[in-house]
């Protein structure tokens, strides 16, 4: 078995595939969008061993065979492939009763009608594709007489898909769902127009710019950017890279905003000033309980958020984001959806003295979402974290203090009520003493008046 160079492209196609299954095989999110993905790598790992087939020739087989063994199954992958990345596309884009990607079945019958027929004709019949024949390096289709039907399905499917992601890039509920729309929409680009421009060119009779050179490079692109896109809970956005969106602007200015709050943090006396600020720059309501008897302070609408149990709050000692949690923690997920809360951050969390956790309302999603985005409130939270700590150490040390001085006057308030007992039995001494000379007085009185009377009476 020979292989010619013009296999590299297929080649060099499937073994990232292959670094795209560990990829996807292995990450934390496991869903219904990451099955779809699997299907469609599948899919068109087996077109490329379909294509490796066109450049390989077997020991004693001529080079110029008529049929490449790999061509049926060539279309076959592609038709597949087609239908699984729309299929992909409603679960991303659409939301049924509102809930995502519970599709109806009458919907996915629709979708897999096409292919089962599509199959059918090419299976069995020649009129999808009659045959190959050589040409230069690669081979090419003979087209049957119902060939424009597969070139209308790959056309109509695609387009549909990236309607689809227009559609979710504007329409889903959450920013993080609209990026992974925007991310499949750029990632899917490069390949609907490669593909329009071939089939438009083999309708005029340009036959020599062919599919298996050029379009396993656009289908590698679109692969990795999807599995980026399902796979990763804190996606770039593509828009702030461009200097005049207004996706930089805003960003730009709330990165100003959080840098302004991290200065100001260090004058703030009040906990309740530093979450109003927090809820402010955040634009989200903000909760804060921490304390050896919790206590909480609040900034906007954060009834519901306030309401999270405190039972659960002592178990977290990370930042966690309800959207990053959903398959690893589905209680947890499901509490803080119930309560309303994007994220939780905790501060000393194994301190019982300093433990406090502070509770971001739903639209905190909404602002932070990129990994920029966490670095830059992850170090606001981190200065909250040292000037939460700052502020325990200053307390304990007025408190140490506050004792010591008590101390003091305890021992001088004992000194004191010493002195005064000491002075009460004088006081008491003195007293008895001096009732003794007054008695003693009285008596010297009174023998004294006896002895004047006595001498009165004598003369008498």
């Amino acid at each position: 078995m020979t292989f010619t160079p013009y296999a590299l492209p297929a080649i060099i196609a499937l073994l990232a595939k292959a670094g795209m299954y560990f990829y996807a095989r292995y990450s934390k999110v496991h869903n219904l969008q990451t099955q779809l993905y699997l299907l469609l790598l599948f899919s068109l790992s087996i077109q490329n061993i379909a294509e490796i087939t066109f450049f390989t020739h077997l020991a004693g087989e001529p080079g110029d065979r008529a049929n490449p063994p790999g061509g049926d199954l060539y279309f076959s992958a592609s038709i597949f492939a087609v239908a699984f990345f729309l299929h992909l596309a409603l679960v991303m884009t659409t939301r049924w009763r509102g809930r995502q990607g519970n599709i109806p079945v009458s919907a996915i019958i629709l979708l897999y009608t096409p292919v089962v027929v599509l199959q059918a004709l090419l299976w069995l019949t020649p009129s999808l594709v009659a045959g190959f024949e050589r040409m230069n390096y690669t081979y090419t289709k003979i087209p049957g007489p119902l060939y424009f039907l597969f070139e209308f399905y790959v056309v109509g499917y695609l387009s549909t898909t990236v309607g689809l992601l227009i559609y979710g890039s504007h329409a889903q509920v959450t920013a993080f769902q609209r990026l992974q729309n925007k991310l499949l929409l750029v990632g899917i680009f490069p390949f609907v127009a490669l593909v329009i421009v071939i089939i438009s060119l083999q309708r005029f009779g340009f036959r020599t710019f062919n599919t298996t050179g050029t379009l396993p490079v656009t289908i590698t692109f679109l692969l990795a950017v999807t599995a980026y896109a399902i796979h990763q809970c804190r996606l770039f956005d593509i828009e702030f890279f461009i200097p005049w969106s207004k996706v930089r602007k805003r960003k730009t200015l709330f990165y100003k905003r959080i840098q302004a709050l991290i200065a100001e943090i260090a004058d703030m006396s009040s906990v309740n000033k530093i979450v109003q600020g927090l809820s402010e720059t955040l634009h989200c309501p903000v909760v804060l309980i921490g304390g050896p008897r919790p206590a909480i302070a609040m900034a906007g609408e954060a009834f519901g958020v306030a309401r999270f149990p405190l039972e659960e709050l002592k178990k977290i000692d990370h930042i966690v984001v309800a959207n990053e949690i959903a398959e690893a923690n589905p209680h947890r997920f499901a509490l803080m959806k119930r309560h309303k809360v994007a994220a939780v951050v905790p501060f000393h969390p194994h301190s019982e003295a300093a433990a406090s956790w502070m509770l971001l309302g739903e639209a905190f999603s909404e602002h932070v979402y990129t990994p920029l985005d966490f670095r830059v409130v992850e170090s606001l939270f981190d200065r909250l974290a040292d000037h939460f700590l700052d502020k325990q150490l200053l307390l304990r040390s007025q408190l140490s203090e506050a004792q010591r001085e008590m101390q003091l006057l305890q021992e001088r308030l004992a000194t004191a009520w010493e002195q005064l007992e000491a002075a009460r039995r004088k006081q008491k001494t003195l007293e008895e003493e001096n009732h003794r000379l007054r008695r003693k007085g009285a008596q010297l009185l009174r023998h004294e008046l006896t002895d004047v009377v006595v001498r009165l009476t004598d003369r008498q």
